[in-house]
């Protein structure tokens, strides 16, 4: 896979719940080989990576936002 995020192609997962199969068909279309599931007041680093996208999500689990790096 490339090494560029493509947060257009991923767009469509917003609102749906992170499940494992949502998180690897959001890395796919995103062209990404890692994700990181980032919830509710977690603690994260601030280490950046051109191969990965961040999967935010609410209380309920649901997509809220992604983010390249």
């Amino acid at each position: 896979m490339s090494s560029q995020c493509n947060l257009y192609n991923a767009q469509f997962f917003l609102g749906d719940f992170a499940t494992t199969d949502n998180l690897l068909a959001v890395r796919n279309a995103a062209g990404v080989t890692k994700h990181r599931l980032e919830v509710p007041d977690g603690m994260y680093n601030l280490r950046t990576d051109a191969d990965r996208i961040r999967v935010l999500v609410n209380e309920k689990n649901e997509i809220i936002e992604l983010i390249c790096g």
